[in-house]
């Protein structure tokens, strides 16, 4: 009898949680149309790229004005855009309120520093033989 008990508590608890599981993930992807909505405010078309972008396409953004925007032109390339508050071209508030307008594609800085070890380690085993 206390056999029968144990089984049928184990296969209510293993249901339980089962059932438990199909719910959640049944709910997850609530938390994902709040995420689309955030990025819709700002469509990836209409992102300003930091490393292409003209002094006057950076300008148009709200909250960048024209000694900022310059500061921003004659510091490329940028890895990210978070690059500006690292550089200190921008506060940390600024950058909160232009960081969806803005794109940092194309920054090739550490690439150009890759080409340049990798000669440099070349050049030393050349003359070492």
């Amino acid at each position: 009898m206390i056999r029968k008990m144990v089984l049928i508590v184990t296969v209510v608890c293993t249901f339980a949680l089962f059932a438990g599981n199909a719910f959640a993930q049944a709910a997850s992807p609530a938390p994902a149309q709040k995420s689309s909505k955030k990025t819709s405010t700002t469509p990836k078309s209409k992102q300003v790229d930091i490393n292409s972008a003209t002094k006057d396409q950076l300008t148009a953004v709200s909250g960048i004005d024209d000694a900022t925007a310059q500061k921003i032109v004659a510091d490329r390339p940028y890895k990210t855009k978070k690059d500006l508050v690292t550089k200190k071209i921008l506060t940390q508030d600024q950058y909160a309120k232009v960081k969806d307008q803005l794109v940092a594609h194309g920054g090739r800085k550490a690439s150009g520093k890759a080409k340049s070890t990798k000669g440099a380690s070349m050049t030393p085993t050349a003359a070492s033989k």
